[in-house]
């Protein structure tokens, strides 16, 4: 990894605490969270009435997460950078999950955790197989 991504990397599991909620090999507790997004859906809270699953939504994994643009439940956030900035301001609509608190960021620092979050990225090539013709099938 660069030297960015590994600072980046110390601030993912120390200062800004992703790993609360995107930890494990695919970065992920699969739990669900009210992140304060400014829209009206209210996700969990659909099926699950009840306080805390008001407008939660499903911690994503973050491998490959550079090739899964635009993020956030509904495609809002359109950059990797914006949803930094959305989570260094502690969302955008209150009240939020407990785990959710501004990261207080320098713009170095958000460039660093942004460069961490590339490093996660390894796409896997799939080829199509090849399908064997049986005789009995071509006409």
């Amino acid at each position: 990894m660069s030297p960015a991504a590994i600072r980046g990397m110390d601030l993912f599991e120390h200062k800004a605490g992703c790993t609360n909620c995107h930890n494990g090999p695919n970065f992920t507790n699969d739990a669900f969270h009210n992140l304060g997004m400014a829209s009206a859906d209210i996700g969990r809270g659909k099926i699950t009435p009840s306080k805390p699953f008001e407008r939660a939504f499903k911690t994503p994994g973050l491998r490959n997460v550079l090739l899964t643009a635009p993020y956030m439940h509904d495609g809002s956030i359109g950059t990797l950078e914006e949803v930094i900035r959305f989570y260094n301001r502690g969302g955008d609509r209150k009240p939020v999950d407990p785990l959710m608190k501004p990261l207080k960021l320098s713009e170095q620092e958000i460039f660093d955790l942004i460069a961490f979050l590339g490093a996660l990225t390894d796409p896997v090539s799939i080829e199509r197989p090849k399908i064997p013709l049986d005789d009995k099938m071509v006409h």
